[in-house]
């Protein structure tokens, strides 16, 4: 799969709530950067546990997500980024919306699927649901 296709199916997973298959698109090692999150939020998430912890059980909470107007490009250093919103509903009823800027760094394994090594996920804080 290439780049563009990895992160396409990072966020259809996603939004989806298939949560093993978007676990899957992560390599062991994986790191999450989330500079923008509000106090005390953490902002960094080091290794698949502490990602599926933070991010996949986040979805799962929530009754549906969607993420659209998305445009994906390359960088001339190998670096995947996307923009996007998105919307959905948390688990008890509230709206959520959000828009993004991701950062991807995905690892080329040759003879294995290349896997997302890193992202860092820029969001307006204010659009977050009190």
């Amino acid at each position: 799969m290439d780049h563009a296709a990895i992160v396409h199916a990072f966020f259809d997973h996603l939004a989806d709530g298939a949560i093993d298959e978007w676990m899957a698109l992560l390599g062991p090692d994986i790191i999450a950067d989330t500079p923008f999150a509000p106090d005390p939020q953490p902002r960094r998430f080091d290794g698949a546990t502490s990602v599926r912890n933070r991010f996949g059980n986040a979805r799962e909470r929530m009754q549906w997500l969607e993420f659209y107007d998305r445009e994906i490009h390359h960088t001339n250093d190998g670096l995947v980024v996307a923009t996007c919103r998105s919307r959905g509903v948390l688990g008890d009823g509230r709206l959520y919306q959000n828009m993004y800027c991701w950062i991807f760094t995905i690892s080329d394994n040759p003879g294995s699927d290349n896997v997302i090594s890193h992202w860092v996920e820029y969001f307006d804080p204010l659009q977050l649901p009190s």
